[in-house]
């Protein structure tokens, strides 16, 4: 469901009300909004690259040159680089020391639970 007129007009005035008046915010926005990353693009671009690599192995395979092969290998390897990066975190969350309920892992809390149990 859309956003009415009257709901946009709303929306637009506190945005640029709170633009105005809180540099850091507005500052901080423009930074993230500067260009969103796009996995499928990256995914099928990453594909493509592996692809052509895996092509000129098999071409260096044919005519016995090691060299092609060598690049052959190279290029499948950035293609599936390129295809598995996610996206760049440049803000630093904090991280949460674990503490002793999180300390174990879950296979380690289901054995305990097990013994425990009669």
């Amino acid at each position: 469901m859309g956003l009415s007129e009257y709901d946009k007009k709303v929306l637009e005035q506190l945005e640029r009300d709170l633009l105005g008046t809180d540099d850091a915010f507005s500052r901080k926005l423009a930074g993230k909004a500067a260009k969103p990353v796009n996995s499928a693009a990256k995914l099928i671009a990453g594909a493509l690259v592996a692809l052509v690599g895996l092509s000129l192995l098999i071409f260096a395979a044919i005519i016995h040159l090691v060299i092609f092969g060598v690049l052959g290998f190279l290029v499948a390897l950035t293609g599936l680089l390129i295809a598995s990066a996610g996206p760049a975190n440049t803000a630093k969350s904090p991280k949460s020391k674990p503490t002793a309920k999180n300390s174990t892992g879950y296979f380690e809390n289901r054995w305990n639970q097990r013994r425990d149990q009669p």
